[in-house]
C-alpha cells in the first residue's frame, strides 16, 4: 500500500504543519493508469485527425476562391484524406 503525504505550511505562526495522508491502494493506482492511457489515446487521436481536417479545408477554400488550385490537386487531396480516414475506420473494426 502506498501512502502520499500532502503537507501545508500556511499557518500564520508557521509553527504548525497540517498533514493529510492519502492511502493509494492498488485499485486507485490502476484507475489512475487507465485514465492516463485513455487521455493519451485521445490526444493521439486528436493529433492524427487535426492535420487531416486542415488538409480537408483546402477543398472548400478552393471552391470559395480563397485559394486557386488545379482540379487535379483538389482531387488528390480528397483522395488522400479519404484513404487515411478509411484506414482509421478499418483499424477500429479489425482487432
Amino acid at each position: 500500500m502506498r501512502k502520499a503525504t500532502i503537507t501545508s505550511a500556511n499557518s500564520p505562526s508557521n509553527s504548525k504543519n497540517i498533514s493529510n495522508t492519502v492511502d493509494m491502494d492498488k485499485d486507485t493506482h490502476a484507475l489512475f493508469e487507465k485514465e492516463k492511457i485513455s487521455i493519451n489515446n485521445k490526444i493521439l487521436a486528436i493529433n492524427r485527425q487535426l492535420p487531416l481536417d486542415i488538409i480537408d479545408m483546402i477543398i472548400p477554400a478552393n471552391v470559395l476562391g480563397i485559394i486557386n488550385f488545379n482540379d487535379g490537386i483538389i482531387g488528390a487531396v480528397g483522395a488522400f484524406t479519404s484513404v487515411i480516414g478509411a484506414n482509421d475506420l478499418i483499424s477500429k473494426i479489425t482487432p
